[in-house]
């Protein structure tokens, strides 16, 4: 069953890897390349806005590359081993930090292979809000759902001398 769990989490982290990089690749080539870097997508709600970001989340550290590169990297490393080897999680939880971990790993690969800094193309148009990527998505949603999960779990313990069904183990 841990062969099984640990592909299922290797896979959530690869895909997620993968699909951030296509589609940065694409805001690169085409929405910056071919489109002018804006397009509108949902009228009022959402378009494509290409940028670079040398920063963290609102722009944070902007500038510190190593910095950028090395936190990330351990909180990445550290979703994703407690996703792995943590003893008590559900095989939820795990599964929503092995997603959190793809959009980290997937900005530090933008951010290692772009000279520091990050492609972000999404806009939120009906409030005033940074431009992000679909890593910083999966970062979110992996992270708030875990939340979620452990909440509803009471903690995301399990009892010890319990199994978890879904192969939590």
């Amino acid at each position: 069953m841990r062969n099984k769990r640990t592909a299922t989490l290797a896979a959530i982290l690869l895909i997620g890897c993968a699909a951030d990089w296509l589609v940065k690749d694409w805001a690169r080539r085409v929405l910056l390349g071919e489109m002018g870097g804006v397009s509108p997508m949902i009228p009022g709600v959402l378009r494509l806005c290409y940028t670079e970001n040398d920063g963290g989340a609102w722009s944070a550290f902007s500038g510190q590359t190593a910095l950028l590169l090395a936190l990330p990297l351990a909180l990445a490393l550290a979703m994703f081993g407690y996703a792995l080897f943590g003893k008590r999680a559900t095989l939820g939880i795990r599964a929503c930090l092995a997603l959190a971990a793809s959009g980290g790993f997937g900005n530090l690969i933008d951010r290692a292979l772009h000279g520091g800094r990050v492609t972000d193309y999404l806009q939120l148009e009906f409030i005033r809000f940074p431009i992000f990527n679909l890593a910083d998505v999966l970062v979110t949603v992996g992270a708030l759902a875990a939340a979620i999960l452990i909440l509803a779990s009471g903690g995301g313990i399990r009892e010890r001398g319990r199994g978890d069904a879904s192969g939590g183990g």
